[in-house]
């Protein structure tokens, strides 16, 4: 049947697994980010600032890859989501100045949200358009126990640290294991 189709192929897995390490450090990630930023001793409104910015980028990322992604293979420009989010989580655990991070996260803020067009770019490529819709659904319910875990993760380190460090110093690791996943997915050529 066409679930188990799907269900035993290599590259399934691989791309739930790439695409659902990013989106579980991301999610994690923007659900303490205005706790971090507070933390920190940033003003609330600050903090608030830091989320809008991301979630501004974030827009601009989902077009900008996306148009990309016609023309440049998407998992290089999967690669490119995941460098620009390491230096994020770098300029978090760096521990910047306000404006400074204001910065970073506005450079890589285009990262948060260009991992959904790829997503569904990678997914189209490998599986073909009339397999799209089943093969994110499914991924999305494979993902779903990661998401949750990067929740677990950022909470659970802070409670036993008192600070984010942790949970980032491990979306680091996380995320080079994401990129390492979708090199050896077979895609066809596109356009």
């Amino acid at each position: 049947d066409k679930l188990s189709g799907l269900l035993g192929q290599r590259d399934f897995w691989l791309i739930a697994l790439a695409i659902g390490l990013v989106m579980a450090s991301n999610g994690a990630l923007l659900s303490c980010l205005i706790a971090y930023a507070t933390d920190r001793g940033f003003s609330l409104a600050q903090g608030t600032a830091l989320m809008s910015i991301v979630s501004g980028a974030a827009v601009a990322g989902k077009l900008g890859l996306g148009a990309l992604s016609d023309r440049i293979d998407p998992r290089w420009l999967f690669l490119a989501v995941v460098v620009l989010n390491l230096c994020m989580l770098t300029a978090l655990i760096a521990m910047l100045p306000y404006p400074m991070l204001a910065a970073a996260v506005l450079v890589t803020g285009p990262a948060v949200g260009g991992v959904m067009p790829l997503w569904a770019m990678i997914v189209g490529r490998r599986f073909g358009m009339q397999a799209l819709g089943r093969a994110m659904g499914f991924m999305s319910a494979a993902m779903l126990p990661l998401n949750l875990l990067g929740l677990h993760v950022v909470g659970a380190t802070f409670d036993a640290t008192g600070s984010y460090t942790l949970a980032f110093q491990l979306f680091l690791l996380v995320m080079l294991l994401g990129a390492v996943s979708i090199l050896p997915v077979r895609l066809a050529k596109g356009n």
